[in-house]
């Protein structure tokens, strides 16, 4: 069965879903699936992408049978904290997406 994600886009993101990891300054799947082919060994992302607030929105995610949407859609003002000329974090609290990968 197929889950549906009920985003008002209808994209699923990785920003909204609950398998998305980061160790190690990469970007990865729990449930194991290569996020690009041409990512290197394990399909994992640079985690620059996610501090730019870039859209995380892959291929391999639109189908995914195991994706498990964590509710609303991140908004994307709440995404990254990269800002131009600036690589610090900003000191405000940081977003639901970023604390649910510090579980």
């Amino acid at each position: 069965m197929r889950k549906v994600d009920d985003s008002k886009t209808g994209e699923r993101s990785l920003y909204d879903c609950f398998h998305a990891r980061v160790k190690n300054g990469r970007i990865y799947c729990d449930k194991g699936y290569r996020l690009r082919e041409t990512a290197g060994r394990n399909g994992a992302l640079n985690v620059e992408r996610l501090a730019r607030g870039e859209p995380l929105i892959l291929s391999v995610c639109q189908e995914c049978a195991d994706f498990e949407s964590m509710g609303e859609p991140v908004l994307p003002e709440e995404r990254g904290w990269l800002k131009v000329g600036n690589n610090r974090r900003p000191d405000n609290e940081a977003t639901r997406w970023q604390k649910s990968l510090a579980r």
